[in-house]
């Protein structure tokens, strides 16, 4: 089956506008056009802008995918490059989680604090003003 970009964006939800720069920096290397020059997509094309935002969420440069989409089109043997760029992004990916977590623990004392504030518990020390 195939698409055209309206339809691709539906399918993957993701933008139109987002498809055709990624298309337009030929990062989809199965794409097709039809005899107007219309980007024609299939199951395969949308695997790859799938695996984009993939690669986009977790952090990787556009220069990056490019070089990993390369990888994979090489095939099998650069499976250990590409394991090793995976394992990198993995270990960013848990650094940042841990970022998130102390964040959100912060956040959840903060929380914790107003809502005392706001009960008369304890004085309004939820404002910054009001530190020592």
């Amino acid at each position: 089956m195939t698409y055209n970009v309206k339809e691709a964006s539906k399918k993957i939800q993701m933008s139109v506008h987002n498809i055709r720069y990624y298309t337009n920096l030929e990062l989809v290397p199965s794409l097709k056009h039809d005899k107007h020059g219309n980007r024609v997509f299939d199951d395969e094309s949308l695997n790859w802008l799938i695996c984009i935002r993939f690669l986009r969420e977790s952090g990787m440069s556009l220069s990056d995918i490019k070089h990993y989409f390369e990888l994979c089109l090489a095939g099998s043997k650069t499976l250990p490059e590409r394991y090793e760029i995976l394992e990198a992004l993995l270990e960013q990916s848990k650094r940042e989680l841990e970022m998130i977590q102390k964040r959100t623990k912060c956040i959840q004392s903060k929380v914790i604090q107003c809502k005392r504030a706001l009960s008369g518990e304890i004085p309004d020390d939820c404002n910054p003003i009001n530190w020592d």
